[in-house]
């Protein structure tokens, strides 16, 4: 059997060996971006934002709009000290428009653990240097909390990549997906060596589309409410596998967390 790996949607796939039983096996990707999704208007997803590292430009996860001075993210998309990062807003170019802001201070969760089975605690929030100017480009979303919202159709949304290529769309992409419960999605996941489905996440599913490297933290959206942010997904040879669910944290879970932090 191949080994699958299970992959942190970061920027960059880490590498991870064979394990004694075979079974697939978790690891990080830094990097998710949306598969069998399509051009996407910002005045659709208004809430979402590109972060990026100032020293390159490079686009490397998704956030979502809190307040006109803070995001939601994930907490393997910001590791790297605050001034390292700035984000941009109001626009589906990644690279040009709307508006941009350094990172005043972002907080990781304190009990968040790359190396753990699921990856749990996956989540951060981001302070910005001035706050943003909201309009018909540019808002908040309103978090979820509370709802397993199973069975939803919702909307997934980002720049990661489209494909086994390396290269990240300029445009926001978005597709239509279906939230799982968690024992689908457990039972989804059996053969898949660390794939831990915890309360605190949930997992959307669509077959013909799905998260990869470049969408990590970005929103999972069902209606008008922010239910989930993008954690990670399962990947081989660098390639994500849109045929297994992909796996966000619940906001719901990490609502006064987030407000309080």
């Amino acid at each position: 059997m191949k080994t699958i790996l299970v992959a942190a949607l970061i920027f960059c796939l880490a590498e991870a060996g064979p394990i004694a039983d075979q079974r697939p096996v978790a690891s990080f990707d830094v990097d998710m971006r949306i598969i069998g999704g399509s051009n996407a208007a910002i005045t659709t997803y208004p809430y979402q934002v590109s972060l990026y590292f100032l020293s390159s430009g490079s686009h490397t996860c998704g956030a979502s709009i809190i307040s006109t001075t803070k995001l939601t993210c994930a907490a393997h998309c910001t590791q790297s000290a605050a001034s390292a990062y700035g984000i941009r807003a109001g626009s589906a170019s990644r690279t040009s428009g709307g508006q941009t802001r350094s990172v005043a201070s972002r907080i990781n969760h304190s009990s968040y653990c790359s190396s753990c089975s699921g990856i749990p605690f996956d989540v951060s929030t981001i302070r910005l240097s001035s706050a943003l100017s909201f309009s018909t480009l540019v808002n908040s979303i309103t978090m979820a909390t509370s709802g397993t919202f199973a069975g939803s159709s919702c909307m997934i949304s980002g720049w990661g990549r489209t494909s086994s290529s390396n290269t990240l769309p300029t445009t926001l992409q978005a597709a239509s997906t279906t939230v799982l419960s968690n024992a689908d999605c457990t039972s989804r996941m059996s053969n898949v060596g660390g794939a831990t489905i915890r309360s605190d996440h949930v997992c959307v599913y669509a077959g013909n589309n799905g998260a990869c490297n470049g969408d990590s933290g970005g929103p999972l959206r069902c209606g008008n409410l922010l239910v989930g942010s993008a954690s990670w997904v399962v990947s081989s040879g660098g390639n994500c596998l849109i045929f297994f669910p992909s796996v966000y944290t619940r906001i719901s879970s990490f609502a006064s967390w987030i407000n309080n932090n």
